[in-house]
């Protein structure tokens, strides 16, 4: 009985979600029906959109990682964090090419 129980919390909550959008308790635009959503989530995949926003979120993930990990500097560790962002963030909408200086040194 102990393996069932988690799959009845997630059935329990998709009865709820769905009899309440159906009963109009909740609000439509903040949480839509989980068959609007589950129809939407589908469109995406079949246009490949959802891996492109994926990708994106997975990005930005990344780039947030290198942010903080550069914030925690040591004697050893000089500024890798703080490099990649210069690197990567910084230098990018400027146009300057990884590895050149402003005043190529």
């Amino acid at each position: 009985m102990g393996w069932i129980r988690p799959y009845l919390i997630v059935l329990m909550v998709m009865a709820v979600w769905s009899i309440g959008s159906a009963a109009d308790l909740f609000n439509s635009y903040l949480i839509p029906s989980p068959w609007k959503v589950c129809g939407t989530a589908w469109k995406l995949v079949v246009s490949g959109a959802l891996f492109r926003h994926m990708a994106v979120s997975f990005y930005r993930v990344i780039i947030g990682f290198a942010i903080t990990s550069g914030t925690e500097v040591t004697v050893t560790d000089k500024t890798t964090g703080f490099e990649f962002c210069e690197i990567f963030i910084l230098r990018r909408p400027v146009g300057l090419p990884p590895g050149i200086t402003e005043n190529n040194e």
